[in-house]
């Protein structure tokens, strides 16, 4: 097996990389979303629900630089 198929396949075995991987891949389909404001489809109790992405923590959310997103009634 060449080097770069080993690498691969080590990978593949990584359950850690994966979820990070999921993890980043979620997180930018949700920055998507919010860039034109569409819901996300959540599977919750057997159901597809759909989600405002403005409802789902990211973590730049926690920098006060960023802008907020306002609602009715929000001062």
């Amino acid at each position: 097996m060449k080097r770069s198929q080993s690498k691969v396949a080590d990978a593949w075995r990584d359950d850690a990389a994966i979820e990070r991987g999921l993890e980043a891949a979620f997180q930018d389909a949700v920055r998507q979303s919010r860039i034109y404001n569409l819901p996300v489809d959540v599977l919750k109790n057997g159901q597809i629900i759909y989600v405002s992405p403005f409802d789902i923590h990211l973590p730049e959310d926690d920098d006060p630089s960023m802008p907020k997103r306002m609602r009715n009634g929000d001062d």
